[in-house]
């Protein structure tokens, strides 16, 4: 059966190609396109709309997925920048604190004092240095917590503009 109907089809083919030459592929895909609009055209309009009907009544379970996401996005967006805050506040502390020991340093004391305990100068160049370093670490922390923030941030607009666009539909 299967080689009967290669063999009918090549028979077309050649026929085809016969008697319309070149412009054989022409002539196919018109009247292909012909029977499509043909068919889209019998279509009743009523069974048209019920079509539309069904497609957004399947968008309602991804439209309700987008607003979890949407909501708990949020949510961990919002951590996201009190966690940035926090990490800029200490940076002005940490900030602050270098600055008042790199002038207590430049004083040119010998000796000073910090909640009631005297320390050299050694040892306050010592820990300006180790607050120096970490103050440089909370930096790097800050940015690539900006990064990310601005990140997620963009991506929440994107999905509630997806959003948009489904309850649009």
């Amino acid at each position: 059966m299967l080689k009967k109907s290669i063999i009918v089809g090549a028979g077309l083919l050649l026929l085809t190609g016969l008697f319309f030459g070149r412009d054989a592929a022409s002539y196919v895909s018109t009247s292909m396109g012909w029977m499509h609009d043909s068919v889209r055209d019998s279509v009743p309009v009523t069974f048209e709309l019920e079509r539309a009907r069904q497609m957004i009544r399947n968008l309602d379970p991804e439209i309700r997925k987008n607003m979890r996401l949407i909501a708990v996005e949020e949510s961990e967006v919002e951590k996201l920048r009190d966690q940035v805050e926090r990490v800029n506040t200490d940076l002005a502390k940490s900030e602050g604190h270098i600055l008042r020991l790199n002038g207590d340093l430049q004083s040119g004391s010998s000796q000073l004092e910090y909640a009631g305990r005297i320390y050299t100068v050694s040892q306050v160049k010592a820990d300006l240095e180790r607050r120096f370093d970490r103050h440089k670490t909370k930096e790097a922390t800050a940015e690539k917590l900006n990064k990310i923030l601005s990140a997620r941030e963009r991506g929440l607009v994107a999905a509630r503009d997806k959003l948009e666009a489904m309850l649009a539909a």
